[in-house]
């Protein structure tokens, strides 16, 4: 593990924020139109790191007036896909690196119980669909808009 730069970075990462302060954060944000979650029109905007991506949903995405309010096409919707960057843990995004590290450490552990006579499967590597992690719609913050917009019975 300690030969993993990725694994390395993380343990690093760990020390930093037991010794010594918070890791350094920052935040992209992509606004608009979503069909499912698929980003379909959007634009960048700069968000504060510590700004919700609730607040964003509820008080800047409609605003834009590009959906009209009684979502006629059904499954498209106004949202917010962000992502987070910690740069003592890499250049990819958070997500993607956790999630890499996690198969790491899965093979580890897997390794270590086969060492000991227990045999077990490691994580698959499959990686995440980092949209079901990043990415807020209407919806999500409240479930009850698909109903008031037709869009099941």
């Amino acid at each position: 593990m300690r030969e993993d730069p990725l694994l390395h970075q993380f343990a690093d990462g760990r020390n930093i924020v037991v010794k010594q302060r918070s890791l350094e954060i920052n935040s992209e944000a992509a606004i608009g139109i979503f069909r499912g979650r698929t980003l379909k029109l959007g634009f960048p905007m700069d968000v504060p790191t510590h700004a919700s991506s609730k607040h964003i949903v509820e008080n800047v995405a409609p605003i834009s007036g590009l959906i009209e309010p009684e979502h006629f096409a059904i499954d498209e919707q106004y949202g917010v896909r962000r992502e987070w960057y910690a740069p003592e843990l890499g250049e990819s995004n958070v997500i993607t690196l956790c999630d890499l590290a996690w198969v790491k450490i899965g093979r580890v552990l897997s390794e270590a119980h086969d060492f000991a006579g227990w045999h077990s499967l490691p994580p698959i590597e499959h990686g995440h669909r980092v949209e079901n992690c990043n990415v807020l719609l209407e919806m999500d913050v409240d479930p009850s808009l698909p109903l008031k917009w037709g869009w099941v019975e």
